[in-house]
């Protein structure tokens, strides 16, 4: 049975189903990891076997009574035993007591129509989504597949070989493994207790997560974040449970936000709207250079300067104003501004070290820059140089190279994890993106707001791109969707050279992106999958088809 959209309750039906699935998603990791580490625990000669047993599918068949003999439902040559088998129920005239008149009715079917799930709608090979979703609701196919229960079909006999290989290499037998092992379940049930206390509003559920998630794992990585949530969920209810978990707040975490938002309730609105005082201010200085209102430039730059000299967006003032100065002045101004920056902010990750390629860059051209009537004649903000320059040619994509690394202390070599493949889960609809290596990824921003000039967050993307991947040629476009707009970094050869990329950017959108923060989100994609962006919807899907195939 198919739901029509216009069934009443159809919007509230479909939330339930989603939610319901969020939750069974999360259960099922803790469910898996949980398993994975006790079949660890026992002895390597064990694995294979209990690894075979977890994964092999199971079906239990309820007595009727002797309706059917269970030794015809084990036996996958069923339809084709003879109709001379003994049979003490031969002389039943009821269909169902007639093991004889089952047997060659379950042949003339499978003969017209193949094997077939028992399930609604089992004439259809190709299903819509809203039938997939009722198949899932219904419980998917292993609710409703009939398989032999002493085997599988020799179509899936070498799935199943594979799958239980995968799950074996996977096992979480070093410490390191172990570690990623422990953190997919405290994500999990951080998710869904928050999801309980957010979405649902079910504070006593969300408590029993919270308090189960820190009896398994007391230094978790959310601690801080738990200890906040049942302050304020014991608030009202139990005042001394409450104030034990503000307490902890306070003397644990001190200089958390949770903290500042405890001493000061109003502490999360100033910060907010402090935020979003700079990033307006900044836009405003940004829309000025773009206008080559460069008067106006400096002048806002050094208004901000000195009105919140220790804001993150400090190193980007003083960069939009060196560069005014050099679109109107000769080099020694920009030298100048270029040198305060390294000055004052030697530890920016964005805008210093773009100036400290520029200040090589002029360096080895200083006599061309000393001749010019302006220093930045020739300047384009989208190109890494400050000479004229040709349309770059297209170049094969390269392994990301990272100016000027931090030197790391020795470590001794960890043991290579296995690739882990995730089991497949038969209840959830198949997705249309694919896990499949990819020669090509892009590290994509939807913003989720198609009404936002994007121009001054793309000017930082550059700013960041070309401070800290100089000769790596990297480029960023961008897509308009109905309500999303996408911003797209190109290219990165394989999967660890994006995430290579995204564990460095980061840190730094926050600075970087020009809209509040609760507008955007990045993430990995390789190229294949990007074309199949559409849509919010399509999105969604994306991002809990990564958290499952690549976290």
């Amino acid at each position: 049975m198919i739901l029509p959209k216009n069934f009443p309750d159809y919007d509230n039906i479909v939330k339930k189903a989603d939610n319901l699935q969020y939750l069974t998603d999360r259960y099922t990791i803790i469910a898996k990891e949980d398993t994975a580490q006790a079949i660890a625990k026992l002895p390597a000669a064990e694995h294979e076997a209990k690894v075979k047993a977890y994964l092999t599918p199971k079906v239990v068949v309820s007595n009727t009574g002797g309706v059917i003999n269970n030794q015809f439902l084990n036996d996958p040559d069923f339809p084709n035993i003879s109709l001379n088998t003994p049979n003490n129920n031969a002389g039943n005239t009821f269909y169902f007591n007639n093991n004889a008149a089952i047997s060659n009715g379950f042949g003339d079917f499978k003969k017209r129509w193949g094997t077939r799930p028992l399930e609604d709608n089992w004439r259809q090979s190709v299903r819509s989504s809203a039938q997939e979703t009722n198949q899932v609701l219904a419980g998917g196919k292993v609710a409703t597949e009939i398989i032999p229960a002493n085997g599988q079909t020799n179509a899936t006999a070498s799935d199943q070989t594979s799958l239980e290989k995968q799950f074996l290499d996977a096992l979480p037998t070093t410490q390191p493994l172990l570690a990623i092992s422990d953190q997919k379940i405290i994500d999990a049930y951080f998710e869904i207790a928050s999801f309980y206390q957010q979405e649902l509003n079910d504070i006593s559920e969300a408590n029993k997560i919270y308090l189960e998630l820190i009896k398994r794992y007391p230094e978790n990585n959310h601690l801080v974040a738990i200890y906040y949530s049942l302050y304020l969920n014991y608030k009202g209810l139990d005042e001394a449970k409450s104030d034990l978990y503000k307490q902890l707040v306070l003397t644990k975490f001190p200089e958390s936000n949770f903290a500042k938002n405890i001493l000061d309730p109003t502490y999360s609105a100033k910060q907010t709207q402090m935020e979003n005082i700079a990033i307006n201010n900044y836009n405003a200085a940004f829309d000025a250079y773009a206008r080559k209102d460069y008067a106006n430039v400096v002048k806002q730059a050094d208004d901000n300067i000195s009105a919140f000299p220790n804001n993150d967006l400090a190193p980007q003032y003083a960069y939009l104003k060196a560069i005014a100065v050099g679109r109107t002045a000769k080099i020694d101004p920009l030298l100048s501004e270029f040198n305060l920056i390294t000055n004052r902010y030697p530890n920016d990750k964005i805008i210093t070290p773009l100036v400290r390629n520029h200040l090589k860059y002029i360096e080895a051209n200083l006599d061309e820059f000393k001749q010019r009537p302006v220093a930045l004649i020739d300047f384009d903000a989208s190109e890494p140089r400050f000479v004229a320059q040709a349309t770059p040619a297209a170049v094969a994509t390269k392994p990301l190279v990272v100016e000027n690394p931090v030197a790391k202390a020795a470590e001794p070599t960890p043991i290579a994890k296995p690739a882990e493949v995730k089991p497949t889960d038969p209840s959830k609809p198949t997705s249309i993106f694919s896990a499949a290596k990819s020669e090509e990824y892009y590290y994509v921003i939807d913003v989720a707001d198609a009404t936002l000039t994007l121009s001054s967050s793309r000017f930082g993307i550059g700013q960041f791109n070309r401070g800290n991947y100089p000769d790596n040629d990297l480029e960023h476009k961008l897509v308009e969707l109905d309500n999303d707009q996408l911003i797209y970094i190109t290219s990165f050869i394989d999967l660890e050279d994006a995430k290579l990329y995204e564990s460095s950017i980061t840190g730094q959108l926050k600075n970087i992106m020009k809209v509040p923060a609760n507008l955007y989100k990045g993430f990995i994609i390789s190229k294949e999958n990007f074309g199949k962006l559409t849509d919010r919807t399509r999105i969604n899907e994306y991002l809990e088809f990564l958290k499952d195939n690549y976290k």
